[in-house]
């Protein structure tokens, strides 16, 4: 059955003002840590260092904070290419240095998480030293404990919320093949080779329909200016994109780069047309999907926090900066607050 007879899909922009929760601090694994009032200097990192004069807060456990880890752990917080509580790091071949803290940049300090950039440089290399692709990312190895704690199982409904930025000087690349593939952000599918359910992707062309069909094909966005996009591809990898899986292509807002983008997600899990998803990002709420796909039939997901694109020689540095992923009850809980 096509997707656009099983979705209902609502797609634009309405502003609505959010209030902060207070955070419960964990790592990528569960792991609850201290919350103070006051934190102790740290160059780099992502694990709330408590000053011992900190005046302590009782926080709400209404939502979870997960950063990532700790800065002084082994040299820079990796320890080869893993942190103190498993997260790991894909780099260019040979580059470690693509995938590191960086708290020049504030992103979700105002929750307790430190930065962590995300590079890719003309000259670089996929992870295996070919040119397949070119991608710096982090994720933390998937699990059952994992899929719990992040309440990715079928029929879990879940807000999820968290903050990036660029550097002022990122160009999407714009390949006519490909030219969406500017992946931010994505809940990875556990499948072999199945990719992405549901990608935050930075498109330089508009889709000319929401749900894919025969007559979807790539439009230029008015005064030719990127935007950010959602893309959910869930159901059986057999039947993508056109014979009953679900293909969306939602588009959001114009994308500036340099800009803190606070995103904020309502997903309801499913493998079997009982998924919904709700988008917003800062503050606007661009998607409203019903009746669809969100895990791959027989799989589960993960958070993978990706600078990924096609193999290029020759671009301008592409800078994407982190700080964690928010779980909670509401869309309330899960906001970054303003720097």
């Amino acid at each position: 059955m096509p997707m656009r007879a099983l979705a209902r899909v609502s797609v634009g922009r309405t502003a609505l003002a959010l209030c902060v929760a207070a955070p419960v601090l964990t790592s990528l694994d569960g792991s609850a840590t201290t919350s103070a009032s006051a934190f102790a200097s740290a160059n780099i990192g992502s694990t709330v260092r408590v000053s011992a004069t900190a005046r302590k807060r009782v926080f709400s456990p209404r939502r979870t904070v997960f950063c990532f880890v700790d800065p002084t752990y082994s040299t820079r917080g990796f320890a080869g290419d893993t942190t103190s509580k498993g997260c790991i790091r894909q780099i260019p071949y040979g580059h470690r240095d693509r995938v590191s803290y960086h708290d020049s940049v504030s992103v979700m300090q105002s929750v307790g998480c430190h930065t962590i950039k995300a590079e890719l440089r003309s000259g670089d290399l996929d992870t295996k030293g070919g040119r397949a692709n070119l991608r710096a990312q982090t994720y933390r190895t998937p699990s059952q404990a994992l899929y719990e704690t992040m309440r990715t199982n079928r029929g879990q409904t879940t807000w999820y919320g968290f903050a990036f930025s660029t550097n002022a000087g990122y160009v999407p690349q714009s390949d006519s093949n490909s030219p969406n593939w500017n992946v931010v952000f994505s809940w990875h599918s556990t499948l072999e080779g199945g990719g992405n359910p549901m990608s935050l992707v930075v498109a330089t062309k508009r889709v000319s329909t929401v749900a894919c069909s025969t007559s979807t094909r790539y439009l230029q966005w008015a005064r030719r200016k990127p935007h950010l996009m959602l893309e959910v591809n869930g159901g059986d990898p057999a039947r993508w994109p056109l014979g009953g899986a679900t293909c969306l292509h939602v588009p959001g807002p114009v994308f500036v780069p340099g800009h803190l983008y606070r995103v904020q997600e309502k997903v309801t899990w499913s493998d079997n047309y009982q998924g919904a998803v709700e988008w917003w990002v800062d503050g606007a709420k661009y998607a409203d999907v019903t009746g669809v796909c969100t895990l791959q039939l027989g799989g589960n997901v993960y958070p993978l926090f990706e600078n990924y694109r096609p193999f290029a020689t020759t671009f301008p540095t592409a800078d994407i900066y982190y700080g964690g992923l928010i779980k909670g009850p509401t869309k309330a809980a899960v906001k970054v607050s303003m720097r």
